[in-house]
């Protein structure tokens, strides 16, 4: 099933917690850690749909205490071009560690990245900006 934008947004506006993939489907909510950093929108989360278009989905989600720790906007971009997501749990990797908080500003944070890379830094909390 494909999902058009509008549907996605309307179901991020009406609840920001989730997104699912339709009438019937089972809703993965965001993880609050997750939400730490904003989702892609615009151009960059249209290139990614697109690369999930061409090239399917290259990295699982990593699923929480049944909710989405890392990969909503993957998630998000599989539905949109009919990929059923592929998910995993936290843990299921050695290089998770034990600390899900530490997992999530590890990969969303990595040193010297955010600094020139612009899609990095749209991906962190203007607070954590200002402290850099």
């Amino acid at each position: 099933m494909q999902l058009h934008a509008s549907t996605i947004v309307d179901q991020a506006e009406s609840a920001p917690a989730a997104i699912t993939a339709g009438p019937g489907a089972r809703a993965i909510p965001f993880h609050p850690l997750a939400s730490l950093f904003p989702l892609l929108e615009g151009a960059a989360f249209d290139g990614l749909v697109e690369d999930v278009r061409v090239n399917g989905q290259r990295d699982d989600i990593v699923i929480f205490g049944g909710m989405i720790l890392d990969g909503r906007n993957r998630f998000r971009a599989c539905l949109m071009v009919g990929v059923e997501p592929r998910c995993r749990d936290f843990g299921a990797h050695c290089a998770d560690g034990n600390d899900p908080q530490a997992f999530v500003l590890s990969l969303n944070l990595i040193p010297g990245l955010t600094a020139h890379d612009p899609w990095a830094q749209s991906r962190m909390p203007m607070d954590m900006m200002r402290q850099g």
